[in-house]
């Protein structure tokens, strides 16, 4: 009988440390595809914006929508919203959408900040839904329904875009 329980102890054992070694594999390979992405996305946006900085002035710039996406996030919302007016771009090839399915005291503070905003002459607006159908990703299809840019920039409510992301050098 003891070397069963040996037995099953020894197998409980190495059963666990599998679980483990895949466990830490799997995080080694999702940096990998976050590196691996990450360089490809560089590219991309390096693509994106020599295709654009031969252009003189900024009237043949594109429209850019930049959306935010929030749900209940007092603490943060008003910092990405204000990040993103601070981003250098031409204040009338910006659009802003803050898309609030909020059901707590962030929307008071969210129509303030972007009341601020909309007096400092930025093109920023709130659309709200009447359902959280989808969550985020249904708030980001409704508001690329209304979207008016040719390039679409989304930032979560927890991330602070850096000033140069559009790549501009004037406002």
């Amino acid at each position: 009988m003891g070397t069963v329980v040996s037995y099953v102890i020894i197998g409980f054992y190495f059963l666990t440390a599998l679980v483990l070694m895949v466990y830490g594999l799997n995080c080694y390979l999702m940096v990998f595809l976050f590196q691996r992405g990450r360089k490809g996305a560089e590219i991309q946006r390096g693509h994106i914006l020599n295709r654009y900085s031969h252009m003189k002035g900024t009237e043949h710039w594109p429209r850019v929508t930049t959306q935010i996406p929030v749900y209940n996030e007092y603490n943060v919302a008003p910092r990405v919203v204000r990040a993103v007016a601070r981003m250098k771009y031409p204040k009338d090839k910006h659009e802003i959408q803050v898309l609030d399915d909020s059901n707590d005291k962030t929307r008071g503070l969210i129509d303030q900040v972007v009341h601020e905003l909309q007096k400092e002459g930025y093109d920023v607006h709130v659309i709200r839904r009447k359902t959280r159908q989808g969550f985020k990703a249904g708030a980001l299809a409704e508001g690329l329904n209304l979207a008016r840019g040719e390039l679409i920039a989304i930032f979560d409510a927890d991330f602070e875009p850096p000033k140069d992301y559009l790549g501009s050098k004037n406002k």
